[in-house]
């Protein structure tokens, strides 16, 4: 069975995921390829997929995003792999995920780009982040932990044409 199924609707019937979702000509496990068909014949879900660096690495980061982040049901996933084996994970708070770690307070208006992962309280900035963000690839930004900016290449700067003085 294919886990996204957890993130739909309870169907009273007790149908299995067949019977929610088109998976009609998909091969089991999904690969991640074949999740664009799956949102391609199922018009209500867009699946995220995300996962970590190494074995070893909590931070997490997206690998593919649908482009269809305005549809009834988003479903977050992790991606988890070793060797030829993989699985998927149902992801049900994307925001503790990506906030393991961290001493920042998460609470429950916290919205967030799965793009890029940036974190806000505000509906309008997130929104005027996601049309810029959705035009480039998934990826996550890390600040550096010093805030210090330092310009290290002297020799690569470029001479005044002028320099003034004044003394008043």
């Amino acid at each position: 069975q294919m886990p996204i199924a957890a993130n739909l609707p309870n169907n009273p019937n007790g149908n299995g995921v067949n019977q929610i979702l088109n998976l009609e000509g998909i091969n089991f496990p999904v690969s991640i390829k074949d999740i664009k068909r799956v949102e391609a014949m199922n018009e209500n879900i867009s699946i995220n997929i995300f996962s970590t660096k190494d074995e070893n690495s909590t931070q997490i980061e997206p690998i593919r995003i649908s482009k269809f982040h305005n549809r009834e049901h988003v479903i977050d996933m992790l991606y988890i792999s070793k060797e030829e084996n993989f699985h998927y994970c149902l992801i049900t708070k994307l925001a503790n995920l990506i906030n393991m770690g961290s001493k920042k307070k998460i609470d429950r208006s916290t919205l967030i780009c799965r793009n890029c992962l940036y974190v806000t309280q505000y509906k309008e900035a997130l929104d005027n982040h996601i049309n810029i963000c959705f035009k480039n690839k998934p990826q996550r930004l890390v600040i550096p932990k010093d805030n210090i900016l330092k310009f290290k290449n002297h020799y690569m700067k470029s001479p005044l044409p002028f320099y003034l003085v004044a003394d008043f």
